[in-house]
């Protein structure tokens, strides 16, 4: 099942869904927030949210993505698919200075490998220290 995330409650811990479940969740569910598909090296890899960043030693090494919006022009996402989905015709370049960073994570550069969050980073302002936050957000998905 997958629903997007309309409201979150910090204090609480609490994620409020587009859509009622349609197979209640109970304590042995498991959940991954992820961000929205867009336009990442040519639209054909597979990747979340706005990428400023995508890193790795070697193939067969760790893989890190840096996604958000720390600077404006920095990246863009796409807005438009055509071909089936592999192919972006229209990008959307961010226009704000500041805001969180997603970091994600996996092992191996595959398709069966899914990217984890591993962290969250709020830049508040332009120039300013990132400091770390543990809340998704409202426009995240959350898959169980």
């Amino acid at each position: 099942q997958s629903r997007a995330i309309t409201a979150y409650d910090g204090y609480g811990k609490v994620a409020t869904v587009s859509a009622a479940w349609v197979i209640w969740p109970d304590a042995s569910s498991e959940y991954v927030v992820t961000g929205k598909p867009l336009c990442v090296n040519d639209c054909k890899d597979d990747s979340f949210g706005a990428a400023v960043a995508v890193g790795k030693a070697d193939e067969y090494d760790r893989h890190v993505m840096a996604v958000g919006a720390p600077t404006a022009d920095s990246h863009q996402y796409c807005v438009t698919w055509s071909d089936r989905g592999r192919t972006c015709t229209s990008t959307q370049t961010p226009l704000y200075q500041s805001g969180r960073v997603y970091l994600y994570e996996r092992q191996g550069n595959v398709t069966k490998n899914r990217w984890k969050l591993t962290q969250i980073l709020e830049a508040p302002t332009v120039g300013a220290t990132v400091s770390t936050q543990g809340d998704a957000g409202p426009g995240q998905q959350l898959e169980r």
